[in-house]
């Protein structure tokens, strides 16, 4: 088995954190071997930005997405830049709804290959939760259910070895909400 997931966005939204997350969580927690990589735009806050997460039941010899199974756009940019590498057939797009707007050309060359496009409302989930710099958490909740590999409870110990106890309530909370919305759409 092996799964390979791109989150794109812009430097500041947390993306590189939302994979790192991931990654740690599939590593430790869930006994899996994982490669993480990270690039930048020019600038780091307001540039382009993506992580590539590997993981798999066997040691990832490549360190690059190609096709990727799972594509977290956290902006338009990233979502126009990424679309067309996903697998066909089962790939999932998962697009943060307040800032990715997808073309009726992508949904029905999504549909006719196979791609389930889903919009995460991100951005207004962790504002109702007043931790609105969370967006990226719930993603990674919903990520994580997406996979069917990486469980909440991973998620909870990843984030518990990450943040502080003053931030920590929060960003449970958010991944909870994420990691249900993601199971909502299994």
């Amino acid at each position: 088995m092996r799964l390979e997931m791109r989150l794109s966005g812009f430097g500041g939204q947390g993306v590189i954190l939302a994979g790192y997350t991931l990654g740690k969580a599939a590593a430790i927690h869930e006994d899996m071997f994982v490669i993480q990589t990270q690039s930048y735009g020019p600038a780091a806050r307001g540039g382009s930005c993506k992580t590539d997460v590997i993981i798999g039941d066997e040691k990832v010899n490549y360190p690059r997405v190609h096709n990727a199974d799972i594509l977290a756009a956290f902006s338009q940019p990233g979502y126009e830049k990424f679309k067309l590498q996903i697998n066909d057939g089962g790939g999932i797009i998962l697009a943060e709804s307040n800032l990715v707007i997808p073309t009726q050309e992508d949904l029905k060359y999504f549909k006719a290959n196979g791609i389930n496009f889903i919009q995460i409302p991100a951005q207004k989930k962790a504002k109702e939760l007043d931790t609105p710099i969370s967006a990226n958490i719930v993603m990674a909740g919903a990520i994580a259910a997406l996979t069917k590999k990486i469980s909440y409870e991973s998620i909870e110990k990843t984030l518990a070895s990450i943040f502080s106890e003053q931030k920590l309530e929060k960003k449970l909370v958010a991944a909870k909400a994420g990691y249900e919305i993601g199971e909502g759409h299994l």
